[in-house]
């Protein structure tokens, strides 16, 4: 399973994080996947999802997200 958030930036490097995290055997988190991006849009996050995708092989991911409404 994947947790997948963004968290906008502010100082010097402007955006947003976008990163992918899963839990290893011992349940500790570990990071898979991250990404600057201008900001967090459907855009953005389509493109975050479909490298991961292809990263990860192709295979079937569940995702666990906020769902908050992105534009």
């Amino acid at each position: 399973m994947l947790f997948v958030d963004g968290a906008h930036l502010s100082g010097l490097y402007m955006g947003t994080l976008l990163g992918a995290v899963a839990l290893d055997a011992d349940n500790n988190l570990f990071n898979v996947a991250y990404a600057v991006m201008s900001s967090e849009n459907n855009n953005n996050y389509e493109w975050f999802l479909r490298v991961l995708r292809e990263c990860l092989g192709g295979m079937q991911l569940v995702i666990m997200s906020d769902e908050n409404q992105t534009g």
